[in-house]
């Protein structure tokens, strides 16, 4: 029974010291590994790949706002339009009761449709369009829409008539022919913005000796499409009846007396009239060659470079 005891026992040292050993060894490769970053590793890629998918998360929660428009139709051929008066009864100096006329508004320019589309940032959205907010058809909001804006080059004071439900302006607005950049902008609910242009080519429609031509822009006038030349600008002159109920109408250069006379309503050319000594033109021009330009451009649109100067 000793005997089987102390074999027992040392046994159970032997057990012991080897249960020691491998702790010892243990420690060691921990110290080791801790020493060289290995043990951890997997724990930071672990963290570094729950970071990563997070922050991606966040990405798409925080897509930065966006804002496209576009105007399909290109091309806004308008009008002056006419300035709105209205008659009301005031009470003057001396007490009487007077009909005085005061200005409503400034209608009948055309407008043109754009669309806008919006993404990111934090919905939902408003938008401010070529300087307004909303058009005859409500407010502008949302992610998709359209609108409707005016072919004025500067439009001063819009508003929205209470009696027609058109747009108006509060004054005499700027319209003539040429490229007209819409630009708009677009806020989110955390005060985000983004901003986007179109652009359209306005035709101006006219028959009036009011309206300067200018030179390298394209003109409706008495319903035919007429591009200036560049470096000269032309104003509608004087109009003609001949003998046989035939009528022509004159377009001079601004500042002279030369001119080209058409008939209408073909408006084929019928002469051109060049002084020998042309008052005010600017030296250097031919203007021969500016007239043969006026005439090769009858009928034709503007070309997509004017559209896009």
């Amino acid at each position: 029974m000793r005997a089987s005891l102390a074999g027992g026992t040392g046994g159970l040292r032997k057990t012991a010291l080897v249960v020691a050993v491998a702790a010892v060894v243990a420690l060691i490769v921990v110290f080791v590994a801790r020493e060289a970053g290995i043990d951890d590793a997997p724990a930071v890629a672990e963290t570094q790949t729950l970071n990563a998918e997070s922050e991606d998360v966040e990405a798409v929660a925080q897509q930065a706002l966006t804002l496209t428009l576009s105007a399909p139709e290109k091309i806004c051929e308008t009008d002056k339009g006419l300035g709105g008066k209205g008659i009301r009864t005031v009470i003057d100096a001396d007490g009487n009761e007077v009909d005085e006329r005061y200005f409503i508004g400034h209608f009948g320019v055309a407008e043109v449709p754009v669309r806008w589309s919006a993404a990111g940032g934090t919905p939902p959205y408003t938008l401010e369009i070529d300087g307004e907010t909303r058009d005859p058809n409500g407010t502008y909001a949302g992610a998709i829409g359209a609108a409707s804006v005016s072919c004025a080059s500067t439009a001063v004071g819009t508003f929205i008539s209470e009696y027609s439900g058109n747009r108006g302006h509060r004054a005499d607005p700027e319209v003539d022919s040429g490229p007209k950049s819409i630009q708009a902008t677009v806020k989110d609910s955390a005060g985000n913005t983004a901003e986007a242009t179109a652009s359209v080519y306005i035709i101006l429609s006219t028959g009036s000796h009011d309206h300067l031509l200018r030179g390298g822009r394209t003109y409706r006038v008495f319903g035919v499409l007429l591009t200036i030349p560049p470096g000269i600008d032309m104003r509608i002159g004087a109009r003609e009846s001949g003998d046989n109920g035939s009528e022509s109408q004159e377009i001079y250069v601004e500042g002279t007396k030369a001119s080209v006379w058409f008939d209408l309503p073909s408006f084929v050319v019928i002469t051109r009239v060049i002084p020998d000594t042309i008052r005010g033109a600017e030296s250097g021009i031919d203007l021969n060659s500016k007239f043969d330009e006026l005439i090769a451009s009858i009928g034709q649109p503007p070309t997509l470079e004017m559209q896009l100067q």
